[in-house]
This record gives structure tokens, C-alpha cells and sequence, in this order.
């Protein structure tokens, strides 16, 4: 039996519930949690004396190394360069500030102050000139303000000017120890004015009120003497909170004016060794969140001041750097406080930035920097006194939530642990402690009997501790005890002393599928399940005895069966669903218990989670499922299975969680370690960041290289800064073009998301992390484009709006209107001397027509009249018909009537015909032969 096992006990020396205190943590505030910007991240220098967020969005850095210009991934750095007038008079910026017309002034060390105007990115310098008395007073300029009037105020180490914007003069203000009435002594650090217009002036030697309407002075200085006098005469920090009291920071602590009397009876300052005081005496930055609190910034930490129902309720938070914890402050030397519209608190300080993100105390997280054994939670769950029980490999920590304290510590090889790395720690109905290491077995410590007990396996005792290698405890509804350890399980009924074992038999298909044991969950019906490495155990309450299993395990042919035999978690939700978590993927049982083979529906990262190996899960009040992965934390809806996925980034400890290092406590808060500390939250509050980023366009690249405006570059196709002109103009040799664009929303802007699209190029959005903001086009055609870019904060919400940027792209010269205009020019010059040449083509040929047709009309007329003159001749010659008889010797013609007539004869009697004679050619040579 396990009780025959025990090793030499000891007494503890118990208090309270016999738990020993290692340390006092009781008193320990929660910590606020901060991330940095440092150097190495591209800040200008570690020193940060002011932060701003301008109405643009952008963040402002005015640091001792130059001015940075912050959009949530790059730093843009502005410095003073000796051959530019147009930039900064000085690299060491001290102060920042933005007028209402958008202008953004900033004030440097030794080099008065410097107008920068975000339409053209040039500076304009104003700068103490001794010769001039309308020049600025002094050179370091530590404060600006512009009150209700337009004015601008600058206070320096000489005193205070008063900048008129119409004619670019000052009027100088400055002590004079003659005058009660004047400016006081000191270097001016702090300009305010208040709801009733008057102007507060704190410098290094007292404070001064200005009323602008008689233009008279009155200081209020220390006086020893009198406790109703300022409490120090150094006054770095002024504030008007929203109930119109005025706060005082000083070297000695902070005080509140008294109107009515004109004093400062309130003051509250530091108390050695009291956490509910401020952090430090000596005040530098006064600063109101929009929760209302009040933050303190010091020369020696943080305060946070949360109002009660009267000042004497408030509640002070302290803060300081602790080179153990990566979450503190990066340097103790507070220099602004300063909340963007995010809602992120930035802390510029001596070292670098702080960014606090409220949204990160929906998760409360414990490290050993609150005082927790260790960071490597491997166990954590709830007593019924509400107290929680974080088991480490260094020991055991318990833990008031509630009242975020530590209330005790039990290192290993102390208070009866064995010196072996802690798996896990389970508080019993009974009060006692149970204690599982890797290779000391089990510990008890009894409450009631003042003892220690420690369980090791017995060889010879078959129903003894499996293994010293212990990795699971559970007490089921019985009260019983069950041991989960590397070679099984055991089952101690510590009523009855008893105890039985379960072991993994090869040749017994009903016994434990693995003998490494990760969890055991009890359903509502009795029934166990058993997550193994070696697949999913179901066994019925009415098989307790037997121990014959039901196994689950996965079959690589078929789909619906286990993801995985590496099985981490069992839970069942409130609808009675069966969820199974393993080292590749979350299953749900879709069959009956006990059914076998099972037909589980699978879930991976593809679906939505971020990482395979599942850890633990947890259900919340509204039914879902809080699943702890290797990588991260997702809440799962099993109703529209999506998933809602948290890192380290969120607030969380860290990425890594651990095997049974979930637990959900009695008030519904859930509870998660792993690597890193514990993290503990309401899932109720842990709510979605529904403010949507503004979106930038912020730099344009031309063949990857960025491109400067014309006013510095007049070969530049920029008109202007490209975040501020609506339209871009380009040429057709401008083949490679690229557009920066930034989300201004610095909750966690590595999260930040992007979605791009050219209209009249492409049809749908692309998407791009914020590694990589950019979007890159070549080749575009002539014409008319519209860029435009949308982008989310790190919880999916989008500005949909987001920016946009006509772009024109010109044709190249042989393409352009005025070449299309050349060429229609030429074609109707070319047509126009076609059209000539054609028409005296055909004005000729129209010629030669009309010369054929008077010439045919001439043949016509001739031809008519030699038709006419043929038929008149004809008509006086009588007609001869038929054949003629003629004698072929003498020629005579023989008529009608059988007489033969000479030729002569016949025609003149038969035509009208008449003749003359000659003799022919033939006739005349025969003639002539015969004469001869």
C-alpha cells in the first residue's frame, strides 16, 4: 500500500493553513507591464525628452540625438545638417508641440526653436538674436504653448517670448528683481493655461502666474516657514486635471492649489518602504490618462495615481526598472508621459521608450518578478479556499489572486519537496498538498498531522507508486487520488489507505493503450478518460475494478479517426461534447462514448490555430473553448468553428504553454502557464481593440529608391510629401514605382495588416503584413489610376477608408496629345495636298471630258450634217433595184423592154445624176500606145 511506503517525516513549522511563507509578498503591488523602443530598434538615441502624436498620426520622438518621426515600423530621422537652412538649427530636440494649424514647433537645446511644416517638410528657424530685441529670448527653449488665442509662448533659460505669427516678432518677458510684479527667476521648464485663460509659468526658481489681461505677474515660491507655501522651488511639472485642480510637481514632492486662499496645503510625497505613496520626491512630468488616473513621472520611477472617492482614496501604483524583469521600465529617470490614440501610454525616460498597453491587464501574468518560484509553470490549480497553486521545476508558489499577492513558497529541497525538478501540485479536499516530481515520486504534506510523507514505487508491492516520475495528479468525485505517471497510473483511495494500479499490458488489448500518462479527466457521468502518448483510454465507471479500457487511436486510412496518439488533454464542454487535444491537432469525439473505432472531427492550424500541438483547453461561460497551444492562445466558437488567436504580443507570459498548466477556478477565470510565468484571466473581458489604424501613405520609390520632393529634388516627379498630395503625375519612363505606406495604430504594429489595390490595373485587394509594407508596379500603360490602401489593427479591425493617391501615368512623346495633334496636323496636310492634287486631277480630266464631248458634239453635228447632206444627195439620186443586164463587150444595159442603152444613157433616164468626162488612167496609157 502507498502508506507503507513512507520515508522519515518531519514537522514543519505551519502557519495559517501550514504553509510557510518563503518571503513577504503579501504587501507586493501587480506590476505594470511595458515594452521598449530602444537604440537598436532605429531610435535617434536612448536620452527621449518629449513624445507627441501629431493630427496625422504619426509619432513625434525629440530626442538628444536627433527628431524621430515614428510610424509603427521606421523611424524617419531629422537632424541638423550645417549646409541646409532648411533643416533642424539643432540635433538636440527637447520639446515638442503642434499648433492648430497643424505646424509642428520644436525646441532644441542651444538653438532657439524650430517651425516644421508637414506640407513641405522643411524647417523654419527662430533663434535669439542678441542684436534684435523682437528676436526670441534665449536659446534652450524647454517649453511651448499656444494658449486660447492663437499666441505662442516659449520658455527658455532666459526668460519667456511671446511669438506674434503676423509679423514673425517676439515680446521678451523676463525677471526683474525690482519688480515684484515680473516674471520670476529661473530657467522656464513648464508652460500651462488654465480653464480661466491664465498662464502658469514653472521654472527651476518658483512659479509664476500671468494674467493676460493686466499683464502682471505674481510668483509663488518655498517658503520654510510656511507648510501652505510650495513644497520646493523647482517647478518641472504643471497639470490641469478635468476637475480644474492644478497640480504642482516639484523636487519635494506634488502639490494641489488651494484657489480659494491662493496656497498649497495638499502635498503628497514619498514614504520609504510604503508602496501607497509615490515612487519619488522629485517630480518632472505630470500626465492624465483618459481612464482619469494621474501619472507621475520622477527622477527615481513611476506613479500611477488612481482617484478614489476623495484624494484621500487614491491609490498609488509604483513603478521602476528591475534589470530581472524584461517588463519593467527601461530606466528609472522619467522625462514624458504622453497617451496616443490608441490608447497606448508612451514613457520616454533616459533609456529609450516604454510602451504601455492597457489592453494588456485584460491578462494578468506572474513571473518570478511577483515573486513566483520560477518561470517554467508546469502545474496551476485552485484550493478551495480560492487559493492558487502554481507548481514550477524550482517548487511550488501559492498565490492570492484576488489580492495579487504571494501568500507562500516551497522551493524544492525545502519543506519536505524532494530536490527534483516540480511537475505538479494538487491541494486536496482534506487541505493537504500534493506534491509529483520528476524522480521523487509523490509528497504529502499533511496539513492536520504536521508531516511530510513522500511515495516511491515498491517492487514488491504491486499496487504501489508506478513510478517515481510523476506527471499528473486528480482528485475525482470520491475523493480519490490519481497518480499519472510515466508508466501508468495509480488510484489511492486515501479514505480506506488503498490503492490500485493500471499499467499498459502489450498483450491485453483492453488495458492502458501507453503506459505515459498525461492527463485524466472525470465526465459528469463518472466516467475517465485518459490522455496517454500512446492514444485516447475511456473507461466506465462500472469497469473501475476491471480496468478494461477503451481505446482510441489513430488510423492513418481513415479521416475521422484520432489526429494523433500523442494525446495531451480530455475535457467535455457544456453541451457534452468530448474535445480531445493532442500534439497534432484538436479532436472532437462525434461518436458515443465508448463506441469504438470513433469518429472524431479534426481541427489544425489551417483551420485557424497556431500551432499543432495542443496543450490544454478550458471553457468559458459563453462555450468557448480557451485552447493553450505550443505557440500561443486561440479562443475557439464551436458553433462557427473560428478562431480568435492571442500571443505573447496580447499581454500574455509568453508563447509557450505546458502540459496540464490549464485551469479554470471557481469564479470563471481561467488559468494558463507555461514558458515564461502564469497567465490568469476573465475571458468576459478579454475583448477586441475596436479602434481602427490610420493609414499613410509615406514614402514613393522610384526603381526601389525613394524619392525626395521637388522643392530638394526639381527632378523629382513628387510635388510634394506623398502623404499630403492627392494626385501624382507621371512619365512613361518611369517603369518601377512603389508606394510605403504605414498604419498608425502602435498597439502591436507588427500585427498590423494591409490590403492594397491599383484601380483600373487590378480587381482585388493583396494583402501584406506590416514586415513588409509596401507595394511595388512596373510597366504601366498611359492612364488613370487610383492607389489605394487599407489596413487593420492587430485584432482584424479595419479602416476601410484608408488612404488613397491618383496617379496619371503620361504616354511617351510619340504617344502623347500633342503628338497625336502633330500627327493629325500631317494627315490633313498630307490630305489636304492630296486632296488638291486629286481635285486638279479631276478638274483636268473634268477638262479632257468636256473637250471629248464638245469634239463629239462637233463629230455629232458634222456626222449629221454629212447624213444629212448624204441623204439630200442621196435623195436626188433614183434609185437602181434589182440586177442590171449589161454587155460584157460594149457595156450597154439592156432595159425593160429588150433594148440596149448606152451606160450614159440609161443612168440619166433612171437617176438624177449628172456627169462629166475623163479619161482614166488605164485608158490614157492604152490611148497613148496606140498613138504610138
Amino acid at each position: 500500500m502507498l502508506d507503507n511506503l513512507r520515508r522519515p517525516s518531519f514537522v514543519l513549522f505551519l502557519v495559517l493553513f501550514c504553509f510557510i511563507p518563503a518571503d513577504s509578498f503579501a504587501d507586493m503591488p501587480r506590476r505594470h507591464r511595458f515594452t521598449h523602443l530602444s537604440v537598436e530598434d532605429g531610435l535617434a538615441h536612448s536620452t527621449v525628452w518629449r513624445v507627441h502624436q501629431d493630427r496625422r498620426g504619426f509619432l513625434w520622438f525629440a530626442t538628444a540625438g536627433g527628431l524621430n518621426r515614428y510610424d509603427g515600423s521606421r523611424f524617419e530621422l531629422y537632424l541638423h545638417d550645417p549646409e541646409d537652412p532648411h533643416s533642424l538649427s539643432e540635433s538636440i530636440v527637447v520639446h515638442i508641440l503642434e499648433d492648430r494649424q497643424g505646424d509642428l514647433w520644436f525646441g532644441t537645446r542651444g538653438r532657439g526653436v524650430n517651425r516644421f511644416d508637414p506640407t513641405t517638410e522643411r524647417f523654419q528657424r527662430f533663434e535669439e538674436d542678441p542684436e534684435d530685441s523682437n528676436s526670441l529670448l534665449g536659446q534652450e527653449v524647454w517649453a511651448q504653448m499656444e494658449d486660447r488665442s492663437g499666441n505662442l509662448w516659449f520658455g527658455t533659460e532666459a526668460g519667456l517670448s511671446r511669438l506674434d505669427r503676423e509679423t514673425g516678432t517676439f515680446t521678451r518677458f523676463q525677471h526683474n528683481s525690482d519688480d515684484p510684479q515680473s516674471l520670476g527667476r529661473g530657467i522656464i521648464w513648464k508652460l500651462l493655461e488654465d480653464h480661466q485663460g491664465i498662464l502658469w509659468i514653472g521654472a527651476d526658481q518658483g512659479l509664476t502666474r500671468f494674467d493676460p489681461e493686466t499683464h502682471l505677474f505674481q510668483r509663488y515660491e518655498h517658503d520654510p516657514d510656511d507648510p501652505r507655501s510650495l513644497p520646493h522651488h523647482n517647478i518641472e511639472a504643471l497639470l490641469e486635471d478635468r476637475q480644474q485642480r492644478l497640480w504642482v510637481g516639484t523636487d519635494r514632492g506634488l502639490a494641489l492649489l488651494d484657489r480659494e486662499n491662493d496656497a498649497f496645503p495638499l502635498v503628497y510625497q514619498n514614504e520609504p518602504n510604503d508602496s501607497a505613496t509615490l515612487v519619488y520626491d522629485d517630480i518632472c512630468i505630470l500626465y492624465e490618462s483618459r481612464q482619469g488616473d494621474l501619472w507621475i513621472g520622477t527622477y527615481d520611477g513611476l506613479s500611477r495615481m488612481s482617484y478614489g472617492e476623495t484624494l484621500d482614496d487614491s491609490v498609488f501604483t509604483q513603478m521602476r526598472y528591475n534589470d530581472e524583469d524584461r517588463t519593467s521600465l527601461s530606466s528609472d529617470e522619467i522625462l514624458d508621459i504622453h497617451e496616443d490614440r490608441s490608447g497606448i501610454l508612451w514613457v520616454a525616460t533616459r533609456g529609450g521608450l516604454n510602451r504601455y498597453n492597457p489592453h494588456w491587464d485584460q491578462f494578468s501574468v506572474w513571473t518570478p518578478a511577483d515573486g513566483l518560484l520560477g518561470d517554467l509553470v508546469n502545474s496551476v490549480t485552485q484550493d478551495e479556499n480560492g487559493v492558487t497553486w502554481v507548481a514550477t521545476r524550482e517548487g511550488v508558489s501559492a498565490l492570492d489572486v484576488e489580492q495579487g499577492a504571494i501568500v507562500a513558497r516551497y522551493p524544492v529541497g525545502e519543506a519536505g519537496i524532494p530536490d527534483y525538478t516540480v511537475e505538479v501540485a494538487l491541494p486536496d479536499h482534506a487541505g493537504e498538498l500534493w506534491v509529483g516530481t520528476d524522480g521523487g515520486g509523490l509528497t504529502r504534506l499533511a496539513v492536520n498531522r504536521r508531516d511530510v510523507v513522500q511515495y516511491l514505487p515498491d517492487p514488491e508491492e504491486p499496487s504501489s507508486l508506478v513510478s517515481e516520475f510523476v506527471y499528473f495528479l486528480m482528485e475525482d468525485r470520491s475523493l480519490n487520488l490519481w497518480v499519472g505517471v510515466a508508466d501508468g497510473i495509480t488510484r489511492f483511495n486515501k479514505m480506506r489507505n488503498k490503492s490500485v494500479s493500471f499499467r499498459h499490458e502489450p498483450e491485453d488489448p483492453q488495458s492502458l493503450s501507453s503506459g505515459a500518462v498525461y492527463n485524466i479527466y472525470e465526465d459528469p457521468q463518472g466516467d475517465f478518460w485518459v490522455a496517454t502518448f500512446g492514444g485516447l483510454n475511456y473507461l466506465p465507471r462500472e469497469e473501475l475494478e476491471t480496468g478494461k479500457f477503451v481505446r482510441y487511436i489513430r488510423d492513418p486510412n481513415r479521416i475521422d479517426s484520432l489526429s494523433s496518439n500523442n494525446v495531451t488533454e480530455v475535457v467535455e464542454d457544456s453541451s457534452g461534447k468530448i474535445w480531445v487535444g493532442t500534439t497534432n491537432g484538436l479532436n472532437r469525439l462525434d461518436s458515443s462514448p465508448g463506441e469504438t473505432p470513433g469518429r472524431f472531427r479534426r481541427f489544425w492550424r489551417r483551420d485557424g490555430l497556431p500551432h499543432d500541438k495542443v496543450v490544454g483547453i478550458a471553457e468559458a461561460d459563453d462555450g468557448s473553448l480557451w485552447i493553450a497551444t505550443a505557440n500561443g492562445l486561440s479562443r475557439f466558437d464551436p458553433s462557427t468553428e473560428n478562431f480568435r488567436n492571442y500571443d505573447s504580443g496580447d499581454g500574455l507570459h509568453g508563447n509557450v504553454f505546458f502540459l496540464n498548466a490549464v485551469h479554470r477556478n471557481s469564479e470563471g477565470d481561467i488559468l494558463m502557464g507555461g514558458q515564461g510565468g502564469l497567465t490568469i484571466f476573465s475571458p468576459e473581458e478579454v475583448i477586441d481593440d475596436l479602434q481602427p489604424p490610420g493609414v499613410r501613405l509615406t514614402s514613393f520609390l522610384l526603381f526601389n529608391e525613394k524619392v525626395l520632393p521637388q522643392d530638394r529634388d526639381p527632378l523629382s516627379p513628387l510635388p510634394g510629401p506623398i502623404g499630403e498630395i492627392s494626385q501624382l503625375n507621371l512619365k512613361h519612363r518611369h517603369k518601377i514605382v512603389g508606394f510605403e505606406f504605414a498604419a498608425l495604430h502602435f498597439s502591436e504594429p507588427l500585427k498590423n495588416r494591409f490590403a492594397y489595390r491599383l484601380d483600373g490595373f487590378q480587381e482585388r485587394w493583396i494583402e501584406v503584413s506590416s514586415d513588409r509594407p509596401v507595394a511595388h508596379y512596373t510597366n504601366l500603360d498611359a492612364g488613370t489610376y487610383t492607389f489605394r490602401v487599407k489596413a487593420s489593427n492587430k485584432d482584424g479591425v479595419w479602416n476601410e477608408d484608408g488612404a488613397s493617391l491618383e496617379i496619371v501615368v503620361a504616354p511617351p512623346p510619340w504617344r502623347s496629345g500633342w503628338a497625336y495633334l502633330l500627327y493629325t496636323l500631317v494627315a490633313a496636310a498630307l490630305f489636304f495636298v492630296y486632296f488638291r492634287s486629286h481635285h486638279r486631277k479631276l478638274q483636268q480630266e473634268r477638262q479632257m471630258v468636256e473637250r471629248e464631248r464638245a469634239i463629239n458634239r462637233q463629230l455629232r453635228e458634222i456626222d449629221k450634217r454629212k447624213d444629212e447632206l448624204v441623204a439630200e444627195k442621196i435623195s436626188q439620186i433614183k434609185i437602181l433595184e434589182g440586177i442590171l443586164p449589161i454587155c460584157m463587150m460594149c457595156k450597154k444595159i439592156r432595159d425593160d423592154e429588150g433594148d440596149w442603152n448606152q451606160l450614159e444613157a440609161y443612168i440619166d433616164r433612171h437617176s438624177e445624176a449628172n456627169f462629166s468626162h475623163g479619161v482614166c488612167p488605164d485608158c490614157l496609157g492604152d490611148l497613148q500606145a496606140k498613138e504610138s
